[in-house]
């Protein structure tokens, strides 16, 4: 069924944003908004990021409606991510793509292969032998499959993925009038602060690295106090007494911003001649702290104010209005990813990966190819019944009738290479195979998320998750036993770990160590990356063929009674997933147990064991809204807060598409079993008792 409307998610570095929306006529019209904040930022140190992200996902799955609904996504990209600008000579545009490859090769400072990247020529009218402008937009592929990877978990489909500034512009461009004269928008994220020109159908981007966290660090430099605190009193300055002096604190930072945008304004002047600012647009919840819109409209030569008016953007009745223009300039990455959906963006680009439009291509296509090898064979049946008869073998006069002849025997020979039935149908049988394959996969996930109970007292939340298909000896070899009690606790779980005595990975070592790439060089990467496939070869030649890729630090599991003594049963190829949970049910591992048991008997699930529990540090849980801080709350938000033990596990589940529950399984093997022995009783009674033959009746029988 065609998706109805689009949701627009922006995932960003401390919350999710998303917004609904639906063609009106030639207009926009929201639907819903929701705005979803990380328990810490995915900056902050020792912050899982994917798991993170995966319970801002349930979270706004939990409460919002996406039936009939396409997702386009945006990410925090970070330095993953390039955009360049070029311009290239007026060639012809089917050109175009060899010299934007080639251009591809200079601007991006990575191998074109270890990137995912797009391009589009600017879509504006040109003059005679005018120089194109070309936008290049590229990101790390790593960081897009890992972005997939979390969404594929909580079901989502998506069917554009778009970088934050190129999702900004796309919102300016359709929903601010082309002015004359060029729009500055700023929006202040966590991070960094992205900054787009729009100049008619003209575009220019840059990322500034300042951001809302800067603010935060500054105050809590000022006063002493720690990020939490230093954030809390950063959002609520507006209502304080000495809102006066805390702005103070960070003049510095805004003083940097705002070089940061003369410079940026100034570089495109000298790009552009002829371009004039009229107005910036601020965007982000930064934009709209206390004193910041007045202090950078004080020092730009043009109007700043914030994104609030729209015009080709409106808002359903249902939906609050006042509230959704309060929040708006946190939603401009958001409304511009549902204007691309709907198929009104001046930058139509993505970075899906290539492989995942291939299949969904070939999704499309599939009932044509079907058609076409009917087609096809039924075309067979025409060399039978042309017209014409071969000639016999004998020689002939070279005249025109023969030449015709000859001229149609060789269309028919290439039409017999252009129609190979068998061919085509073992191509179409290919593809129907890796759809069916696909499916099975996608029924896994889906049975995988619908047997974790939706316990509203204590929620069950996915942390991390693994999954792989293979034959039952594979993923038998891969089920391992219960893991020693006293074991500590870890975080990080990863499928290839069985195959080695380690397969638990330390969290707070893997964060701090991700932290600390991300502050590393190019060069610094570069040596790091050797010596880690240096350390990797040296291991694999340790351990044998197909190590872990991540080993533990501090925790080794007991090598003997590793594998499991209970199997799963199937035919042909099952999957098999790894999880690790986590709940503040004080039950702990009995209630971990009993989840498997239930897990057990639904359909298809052919194995469950939890492997491992643990109960780590304290959390401080709203017992009606189930929001979590990992510190008491202050004074003033302390009310409903309940401190709990957060107990995490690691369970191994195997599926297998339209197989009975294991339950099922093991009630008939234990019914066969009573039932055997009156089976056997009965079949004994039941046979005919053998009469040996006297010896004069074998002597008459007797030749």
């Amino acid at each position: 069924m065609a998706a109805v409307a689009v949701w627009g998610l922006d995932i960003g570095q401390c919350a999710l944003k998303a917004v609904k929306a639906r063609l009106n006529g030639q207009l926009v019209q929201v639907l819903a908004f929701d705005h979803i904040e990380y328990r810490t930022p995915l900056s902050t140190a020792g912050t899982d990021s994917s798991a993170t992200v995966r319970e801002a996902l349930q979270t706004f799955l939990g409460r919002n409606d996406v039936t009939d609904c396409s997702f386009a996504v945006s990410i925090a990209a970070g330095r993953s991510a390039l955009v360049r600008f070029i311009k290239l000579p007026p060639v012809d545009r089917k050109k175009v793509p060899d010299i934007v490859r080639y251009e591809a090769t200079q601007q991006i400072p990575f191998p074109l292969e270890d990137v995912i990247w797009d391009h589009q020529v600017i879509d504006r009218v040109y003059a005679p032998g005018e120089e194109l402008e070309v936008g290049i937009f590229a990101m790390r592929r790593e960081a897009i499959y890992d972005f997939l990877s979390n969404l594929m978990v909580s079901g989502i489909d998506v069917e554009e993925i778009q970088l934050p500034a190129v999702a900004l512009y796309n919102c300016v461009h359709y929903d601010q009038p082309i002015e004359e004269g060029a729009i500055m928008a700023v929006d202040i994220g966590a991070e960094n602060t992205n900054l787009v020109v729009v100049d008619g159908n003209s575009v220019w981007t840059r990322s500034l690295p300042i951001g809302g966290n800067d603010f935060t660090r500054a105050i809590a430099t000022k006063y002493g106090m720690d990020f939490e605190q230093a954030e809390n009193l950063k959002r609520n300055m507006e209502r304080s007494k000495k809102a006066a002096e805390i702005f103070e604190a960070l003049r510095p930072s805004l003083r940097s911003l705002l070089d940061e945008i003369q410079r940026s304004a100034g570089y495109y002047r000298s790009l552009h001649k002829s371009a004039k600012f009229v107005k910036l647009i601020g965007f982000g919840a930064g934009f709209r702290m206390y004193g910041v819109q007045r202090f950078l409209e004080a020092g730009l030569a043009y109007p700043a104010v914030a994104f609030e008016k729209t015009n080709n953007i409106v808002v359903d009745g249902a939906v609050n209005l006042q509230f959704f223009k309060k929040s708006a300039p946190a939603f401009g990455a958001a409304l511009g990813l549902v204007v691309q959906g709907l198929g009104l963006a001046g930058i139509n680009t993505t970075l899906m990966p290539p492989a995942i439009l291939k299949e969904r291509i070939l999704k499309k296509k599939q009932p044509l190819l079907i058609a076409a090898a009917a087609l096809v064979a039924a075309a067979f049946v025409w060399p039978m019944v042309s017209a014409y008869s071969k000639p016999a073998s004998y020689a002939v006069e070279d005249t025109p009738l023969t030449a015709a002849i000859q001229a149609q025997q060789d269309k028919q020979r290439k039409f017999d290479g252009w129609t190979n039935v068998a061919a085509v149908r073992n191509q179409i049988d290919r593809f129907i195979a890796l759809k069916e394959m696909r499916a099975e996969q996608l029924q896994a996930w889906d049975a995988l998320l619908g047997s974790i109970p939706k316990n509203a007292e204590y929620p069950v939340y996915i942390r991390d998750v693994a999954m792989v298909s293979g034959t039952r000896e594979a993923i038998n070899a891969k089920l391992v036993s219960p893991m020693a009690e006293g074991a500590k606790a870890t975080e990080v779980f990863d499928v290839d770990t069985v195959k080695a005595p380690e397969f638990i990975t330390n969290a707070k070592v893997e964060t701090q160590q991700r932290t600390e790439r991300k502050r590393m060089t190019v060069e610094d990467r570069e040596a790091l990356l050797d010596a880690r496939l240096e350390a990797r070869d040296l291991r694999n030649s340790r351990i044998g063929t197909g190590g872990a890729r991540r080993l533990a630090t501090t925790m080794k599991l007991p090598t003997e009674g590793l594998r499991a003594a209970v199997k799963a049963d199937f035919d042909d190829i099952g999957y098999m997933a790894q999880i690790v949970i986590e709940t503040t049910n004080p039950q702990g591992g009995t209630y971990f147990k009993s989840l498997c048991e239930n897990m057990k008997a639904e359909p298809g699930v052919r194995y469950c064991e939890y492997v491992y529990s643990t109960s780590e540090n304290l959390v401080w849980e709203d017992p009606v809204t189930h929001v979590r801080v990992a510190s008491e709350p202050t004074a003033d938000k302390a009310k409903g807060f309940v401190k709990m033990s957060l107990n995490v596990a690691v369970i191994q589940w195997v599926y297998k598409p339209g197989a009975p529950s294991a339950v099922e399984s093991e009630k008939a093997a234990a019914a066969a079993k009573a039932a055997a022995p009156a089976k056997a009783a009965a079949g004994a009674k039941a046979a005919p008792a053998v009469v040996a033959p006297k010896p004069a009746e074998v002597e008459a029988d007797a030749p």
